[in-house]
């Protein structure tokens, strides 16, 4: 009782001497971690109806078992995907300032996004959270990883497992940005493994796929793929933005 007293105060007196700004325009607010009530007005949230699998938006409803042309074409690896934004502005600049700028104190707020739109997949007996690693070489010159970050955010909040270092990147590529969809899987060929020590722990476990923006799917499927082989469960992906045609 006292000590979360204390943290009050502590929360109180850091917001006496560094005002709560708005997380987009920075615009002095009442709340620590949030924006303000215009910029919350310019994000674009995803919602029904979308692809039962990969989680596109259509326009219209065709029903809660429809598939888009993409995931008929070509079966993702992964068994579900959701997507809590439209990757556009708005929500470019929130993630890039997580992802470059050491700005973390809007973690609690995408946590709560993330666990709001799969609960089903959160409740599953012995799911275990799994953000989508880095290279240790841009883990060096970044000093964090920002999928990490919301895993283990969404972790704290839902009470569930998470693994930072089952699943591996062995191989450094060049960024995915500005690469097609076939550059992109050739790019992620090879890259993931699961960590040998770890195989155990990973046998018939559900897995939840933690990253920041869904593009093409291919890093996502690169590790689902990876998981899979090495004996997991179902796989499912969470991220905070994907991309999505005009």
């Amino acid at each position: 009782m006292l000590q979360q007293v204390l943290m009050r105060l502590l929360a109180h007196s850091l917001d006496l001497l560094f005002p709560p700004q708005c997380g987009l325009c920075r615009k002095l607010i009442t709340e620590s971690g949030s924006i303000c009530s215009e910029c919350w007005q310019k994000l674009n949230f995803i919602t029904t109806p979308y692809c039962r699998q990969c989680g596109y938006p259509y326009e219209y409803d065709m029903g809660a078992e429809a598939q888009c042309a993409a995931c008929m074409a070509e079966t993702p690896q992964y068994h579900g995907h959701r997507s809590v934004l439209y990757f556009d502005e708005a929500s470019k600049k929130l993630i890039h300032d997580l992802k470059y700028h050491d700005k973390a104190l809007l973690l609690e707020m995408f946590g709560r996004w993330l666990g709001q739109i799969a609960p089903e997949w959160l409740a599953l007996e012995g799911a275990i959270l799994v953000p989508v690693p880095l290279h240790r070489w841009r883990l060096w010159r970044r000093k964090y990883n920002q999928s990490a970050l919301l895993a283990r955010t969404l972790a704290a909040q839902k009470g569930i497992g998470v693994e930072y270092d089952l699943l591996q990147r062995v191989k450094h590529r060049p960024p995915q940005v500005g690469l097609t969809r076939r550059q992109r899987l050739t790019n992620t060929r090879g890259v993931f493994r699961v960590n040998p020590k770890m195989t155990a722990k990973l046998k018939g476990r559900p897995v939840i796929l933690i990253d920041d923006v869904m593009t093409t799917g291919a890093t996502l499927n690169a590790c689902a793929r990876t998981l899979k082989k090495a004996g997991s469960g179902r796989v499912y992906c969470l991220t905070l933005a994907r991309m999505v045609k005009e």
